[in-house]
C-alpha cells in the first residue's frame, strides 16, 4: 500500500471518528439551538484538524494500516464487478455517506441501515415484512464486496450511472414494504417508479429471512 493511500485512509478514519462521536451526543430539540450547535461542531472539527492530536491520530492509523497490509498482503477488496476496489475508495464513500447523514434524526430502521453503511456494524437485522409476507427479517451485510452495503456504496452510491443517494439508501425499506415483488434469477426484485426514476431492490431469500443483494436506479 502506498503512503498516500495510508494517509487518505487515516484522514477518512479521523473524520469518521469525529462524526460518529458527535452523533452519539444528545442534540438540542430547539431548531435555533440545534443550528448553533451544528456550527460549533463544524468549528470544533476545523480546529481539531490543526492540532497535534490529529497528527498523532493519523500516525497511529498509519501504523495500524501498515501492519494490517503486511499481514493481508493485499492492497484492495476484490470481487466487485471483477475489478480491484481499493480500501481507500470504500473509505471515501463511507465518509461521504456519514457526512451527508450528518446530525439528522433517524427512525429505528434508518439507524440500523446507517450503522452498517457507515461501517459501525457488520450486519443489520431489521424486523420488517414485505407485501406478500415472504420474509419477516431483513438482513444487510456490510463486509461482503459482492452484495449488501459495500457493494452498493462502491457500485451505485453517488456514481454517474444507476446512482442511489443517501436519502434513498436510508429509506429503502419503504420500497420493500410497499412494493409487490417478482422473481428474477432466483431472487426477489422490489421495483417501483417515482418521479420518472425506477428503483430496484434485489433480495435473496433464506428461509423466512431476506438478505439484501443490491439497490440501484436507472439514472444515467
Amino acid at each position: 500500500m502506498k503512503n498516500s493511500s495510508i494517509i487518505w485512509l487515516g484522514l477518512g478514519f479521523a473524520g469518521l471518528y469525529l462524526l460518529r462521536k458527535k452523533r452519539t451526543q444528545k442534540q438540542p430539540t430547539d431548531p435555533g439551538v440545534r443550528n448553533l450547535a451544528n456550527k460549533e461542531s463544524l468549528l470544533s472539527i476545523k480546529d481539531f484538524c490543526a492540532t497535534p492530536e490529529l497528527h498523532l491520530l493519523l500516525e497511529e492509523q498509519k501504523k495500524e494500516l501498515a501492519e494490517a497490509y503486511k499481514q493481508q498482503n493485499t492492497s484492495g477488496v476484490h470481487g466487485i464487478g471483477g475489478g480491484n476496489i481499493t480500501e481507500t475508495q470504500l473509505t471515501r464513500k463511507i465518509s461521504k455517506f456519514i457526512q451527508e447523514v450528518g446530525l439528522r434524526e433517524l427512525t429505528t430502521e434508518q439507524e440500523q441501515i446507517y450503522n452498517v453503511f457507515a461501517g459501525e456494524r457488520n450486519i443489520a437485522e431489521i424486523q420488517i415484512s414485505d407485501m406478500l409476507g415472504l420474509f419477516h427479517l431483513f438482513k444487510i451485510y456490510g463486509d461482503n464486496p459482492n452484495k449488501g452495503a459495500a457493494h452498493i456504496l462502491i457500485k451505485h452510491y453517488n456514481e454517474p450511472e444507476d446512482n442511489v443517494t443517501t436519502d434513498e439508501i436510508l429509506n429503502m425499506c419503504e420500497i420493500i414494504k410497499n412494493t409487490e415483488p417478482y422473481e428474477e434469477d432466483g431472487k426477489r426484485v422490489y421495483e417501483t417508479v417515482k418521479d420518472g426514476i425506477r428503483y430496484r431492490v434485489v433480495i435473496a431469500l433464506k428461509n423466512d429471512t431476506g438478505v439484501l443483494v443490491t439497490f440501484y436506479t436507472n439514472r444515467k
